[in-house]
């Protein structure tokens, strides 16, 4: 889910936030300040201002931000498409039915090989044999890319690593 969000974030005038880092008036000032064209909320479960979902309200559902605050004023019409992901669905009847929500199934061993494969290589430049040896022995972990981001980064590459680091993730998780 999050690295849906990360791709659409690289789109042109988008702008990616995550529920649990925002400040309660956080999301009403970046659609104020930047006035995005896409907004990507990653664990907008973890969303917990009002004022954040109530920002969200208005905009789904008029495109316009009002803040009427002593700090500071705005009345603006945007047309910011909003994509949001998160592992627990709780979010108000009201702005959940904002949403077209999609639930993705599980990945087959493939498609988390593919998916691991593209995004290390791409991004943070980890040869792909080194990123298929992590993910075949993840696959039999947890199959989490993020375990896989974790492995990769505490074994710095070196596939002689990867089972010592899975070990120790197990013996004390």
């Amino acid at each position: 889910k999050s690295l849906f969000l990360l791709e659409i974030g690289k789109l042109q005038g988008a702008v990616y936030v995550t529920g649990s880092g925002a400040s309660s008036a956080g999301i009403e000032k970046i659609l104020v300040e930047k006035q995005p064209n896409y907004l990507c909320i990653d664990e907008i479960d973890k969303l917990k201002s009002s004022d954040d979902l109530s920002v969200l309200l208005s905009l789904m559902e008029t495109g316009r931000v009002i803040r009427a605050k002593a700090d500071w004023q705005a009345d603006i019409q945007l047309n910011t498409k909003v994509f949001a992901a998160g592992n627990v669905l709780n979010l108000p009847g009201e702005l959940a039915d904002r949403f077209v929500i999609l639930k993705f199934k599980e990945y087959s061993k493939e498609e988390f090989e593919r998916i691991c494969v593209h995004y290390f290589t791409k991004e943070e430049g980890v040869t792909e044999d080194v990123v298929r040896k992590v993910v075949d022995r993840v696959w039999q972990y947890d199959r989490s890319i993020r375990t896989v981001r974790s492995v990769l980064r505490l074994t710095g590459g070196d596939v002689s690593k990867i089972d010592m680091v899975l070990d120790t993730l197990t013996k004390y998780r």
